[in-house]
């Protein structure tokens, strides 16, 4: 009786392409949280769009604040003050909401500080509860 035989990555067989790229993926921290980074983006864009036929939810939810809030805190001040700053602009660039002068430079400063201290916070506070 012929024996199996396995061809999953890990026993002997070469690589595949995505093979590597998931590899590449699994030990970069960059890629992780840039990636996750335009996932934040994406979901401040969509978002807002979301909640226009309800005011009263979209004023106390702040559509766009809290993917800037979570990015900041889940991939670093960094990666959160740069998704604060483009995303007002790409909102106003995409959909005219919110309108760039004056409400879209200000959110643009705005957010870019929330996602500054979300991300400094986050750093420095303790993990434990």
């Amino acid at each position: 009786m012929p024996t199996s035989v396995s061809v999953a990555a890990g026993a002997g067989a070469k690589p595949g392409l995505l093979t590597s790229i998931g590899g590449l993926f699994a030990r970069s921290q960059v890629a992780r949280r840039t990636a996750a980074s335009v996932f934040f983006v994406a979901l401040g864009l969509v978002l807002p769009l979301a909640t226009p036929h309800i005011p009263a939810v979209g004023n106390a939810l702040l559509p766009m604040h809290i993917p800037v809030l979570l990015c900041g805190l889940l991939c670093g001040w960094q990666y959160g003050a740069v998704v604060g700053l483009i995303l007002p602009l790409l909102s106003s660039g995409l959909t005219g909401m919110p309108p760039m002068l004056p409400i879209g430079l200000g959110m643009c400063v705005e957010l870019a500080v929330y996602g500054l201290v979300s991300g400094l916070l986050g750093q420095y506070l303790p993990k434990r509860l």
